[in-house]
């Protein structure tokens, strides 16, 4: 739902809820490795080790004054994100609670779409980065299904497929002129 202030999901499923309120965390790369949570901002070039020295003025201007930036943003959505998730929790309790006991709805000030979007993104960066989803997906429509499906990965996947899809609902909806 949208309004002229606000965007809205409502009538939230108990798994629905909890992937929202996942999603900081997922974005922050709590659950991943150190490696994976470096991916998020790789260096600016791509170059052998043995070339490194002769960008070494453009990599260092990167970390110094790009990448901080850059971090502190994905920071302050991630921030935005989590507020926007407590202000949701907070609004339901005046309200009676949904059979599952979560908040059935999530509204969220137009000005921060960009905020979400950006969080979204670093959560399935990382989620993939992490457990290779992309492949997982890939496994699901080869012709031989033999592969054993653990819950833990099906709620992965579910989850993946989730924050793609509120990514392409806010598209659609939202951030076009």
């Amino acid at each position: 739902m949208v309004s002229e202030n606000n965007w809205a999901f409502e009538h939230l499923g108990p798994f629905e809820w909890r992937f929202f309120t996942e999603l900081p965390a997922d974005a922050a790369g709590e659950s991943v490795d150190a490696y994976c949570r470096r991916r998020l901002l790789p260096d600016p070039l791509d170059v052998p080790a043995g070339k490194r020295g002769e960008h070494e003025d453009f990599i260092n201007d990167w970390n110094e004054y790009v990448r901080p930036d850059l971090t502190a943003g994905f920071r302050e959505a991630r921030e935005r994100v989590a507020a926007d998730l407590k202000n949701a929790r907070r609004a339901a309790a005046s309200l009676p609670p949904t059979e599952e006991g979560h908040p059935g709805r999530i509204s969220v000030a137009l000005d921060g779409v960009e905020a979400w979007y950006s969080t979204l993104n670093q959560a399935r960066l990382l989620l993939n980065e992490q457990h290779r989803i992309a492949d997982s997906i890939d496994n699901f429509i080869e012709e031989d299904m033999s592969i054993e499906l653990q819950s833990d990965l099906l709620l992965l996947l579910a989850k993946y497929e989730f924050y793609t899809a509120v990514q392409a609902i806010m598209v659609e909806n939202l951030m076009r002129p």
